[in-house]
């Protein structure tokens, strides 16, 4: 029983879950009422069930390609960030997980983080076209989808310059009939 144990651990650790679930089970056949036994087996169930894996229960491989992704996000290379999302959903796929609940999450926010990205290129564009209100009205609606701060910053200094650009407008045409 203690050497299924040790492979169960092994397995369950690995984020094996459901050839952990197999020994699991045989040790408790073996030991009915040991406990750690009884709560990693409901625990890798509820996992494989819910999808609701900690990173401290990833294989090594897709923690360590997650937590790249969690850094790549965090300074704003978000492709990048989706490839290492993809490397460690394939790792759990072999592992034989199919649901992951924090890794779904993950992903939604990076594919709004993506799509806030393109429409902060395009209010870029259209100011680069002068066409400063549409420039403010794109650049604030990427902020508002991401809360990337950086977004409002751009967006307030178009403000800037539309108000800087009025008062110089104003001073230059004052005089004209």
């Amino acid at each position: 029983a203690d050497h299924m144990m040790d492979e169960a651990e092994r397995r369950y650790y690995a984020g094996q879950y459901g050839d952990a679930i197999k020994i699991y089970d045989q040790v408790l056949r073996l030991e009915p009422s040991w406990p750690r036994a009884q709560e990693h087996r409901k625990q890798a169930e509820d996992y494989l069930k819910e999808g609701h894996i900690p990173a401290i229960a990833l294989p090594p491989e897709a923690a360590t390609a997650y937590g790249k992704a969690q850094s790549a996000a965090r300074v704003g290379r978000y492709e990048a960030a989706a490839s290492y999302l993809e490397t460690a959903k394939g790792i759990l796929r072999q592992s034989g997980i199919t649901r992951w609940a924090d890794g779904l999450d993950f992903e939604n926010k990076l594919n709004a983080m993506i799509e806030a990205e393109s429409v902060l290129k395009e209010g870029i564009h259209q100011f680069n076209q002068c066409q400063v209100d549409d420039a403010i009205a794109t650049v604030d609606t990427a902020y508002q989808a991401s809360g990337i701060p950086r977004h409002k910053d751009l967006a307030d200094r178009y403000r800037q310059f539309k108000n800087q650009f009025q008062k110089i407008s104003g001073v230059l045409y004052s005089g004209t009939t």
